[in-house]
């Protein structure tokens, strides 16, 4: 995960004092780890034989961060595993809700503002608040984590992927559009 580089906080080519002024108080206080974190990354993917990226995405970010040439091999998907008819009068589906970072929340914003559509929200949730919300939601239905997503995407016309995150490859999107 390229977020567990900590890059967010720590560049070695913005310096101490601009490091320290972007990052919250929590990035100051951790800076060292961070640093020493970050570093680490940089130096196994410089030492390592073959680096290799799961997204074009992903091998830039290497490239950018890391200064190496990332080859790229998408995660494999077998399309039988996902394929299923559409369904034009299913659900508006978000899958993996499990961080904040996830977008649920803009995803509830929606369910708020459309309250005749129907959502259907798949996996784990925290923090304990968004859950809840899911909970008093009307028209969203919470389902837990599902090892065939065929009944998933059966039971869906549209899936979104409201992430507020750098997503490495996005298997949600990859499988729903089989």
């Amino acid at each position: 995960s390229l977020a567990m580089t900590g890059y967010e906080k720590y560049r070695p080519d913005r310096g101490l004092v601009a490091n320290l002024r972007q990052t919250d108080l929590g990035g100051r206080m951790q800076y060292p780890f961070v640093r020493r974190n970050f570093r680490e990354y940089a130096a196994a993917c410089q030492q390592a034989a073959v680096t290799i990226a799961n997204s074009e995405f992903t091998g830039g970010r290497l490239a950018d961060l890391f200064d190496v040439e990332a080859p790229v091999i998408y995660p494999p998907i077998d399309p039988d595993a996902y394929r299923v008819p559409y369904a034009p009068d299913g659900s508006i589906t978000m899958v993996n809700p499990r961080a904040e970072c996830k977008g649920l929340d803009m995803l509830l914003d929606i369910a708020d503002a459309l309250p005749d559509e129907r959502f259907l929200v798949v996996g784990s949730i925290n923090p304990a608040r968004l859950r809840d919300r899911v909970h008093q939601t009307a028209n969203v239905t919470h389902w837990r984590w599902r090892d065939d997503m065929r009944k998933v995407y059966a039971s869906s016309r549209l899936v979104v992927v409201p992430s507020r995150y750098e997503e490495p490859f996005g298997r949600v999107a990859a499988e729903a559009m089989v």
